[in-house]
């Protein structure tokens, strides 16, 4: 389920960094706007992805995690999908988002350290959900683009958003199962 969880938040992560600015440029804007909105789009991910560690020590902070994660990718995607071409509004919801893909990535690792019980467990379950994530999040922006040609961009945020939805899922579901035997 980790695996899985951090497949997701590598696809959607790598998969909208690469496409995000195709995206605004469809919606309207200039090649130099769509380029400052990913910028802030990754900018506002480093708070989030330096807060989470603190966050989820708290009570119920892993389900508090995965709920801005995805809370996070599913506001902002669906303010892309239906927002204004209006630039500050394009800005916060690439600002929600980029907070959604800070906390998304940051938590897997909580994940690997709370859901274990030793040393050796956490790296194994590290090597084995990064292995499966980053060959997910290869393939991501390339199917993206695939089906952007068939679909169209409006498409692909929707497809984000169903991803997005399912993320969040199996985070909830990870988050209230305990650590794993060694």
């Amino acid at each position: 389920m980790i695996a899985l969880f951090f497949g997701l938040q590598s696809v959607l992560y790598y998969s909208l960094l690469t496409w995000l600015p195709s995206i605004w440029q469809h919606a309207g804007f200039d090649a130099v706007t769509a380029g400052t909105l990913a910028t802030i789009f990754q900018l506002f991910g480093l708070p989030l992805n330096m807060l989470t560690p603190t966050l989820a020590e708290r009570k119920h902070g892993l389900t508090t995690v995965v709920l801005i994660a995805a809370g996070g990718f599913i506001i902002g995607l669906v303010g892309v999908l239906i927002g204004p071409s209006v630039f500050w509004i394009q800005a916060l919801m690439a600002i929600i988002m980029g907070a959604g893909s800070g906390a998304a990535f940051s938590i897997c690792i909580v994940f690997f350290q709370k859901k274990t019980q030793t040393a050796l467990g956490t790296a194994s379950l590290s090597g084995m959900a990064q292995s499966g994530g980053y060959i997910l999040a290869a393939i991501g922006p390339v199917s993206f683009s695939w089906l952007a040609q068939v679909i169209a961009w409006p498409g692909v945020v929707t497809v984000c958003l169903g991803l997005s939805l399912l993320m969040g899922m199996i985070g909830l579901i990870i988050a209230k199962r305990p650590a794993m035997a060694a």
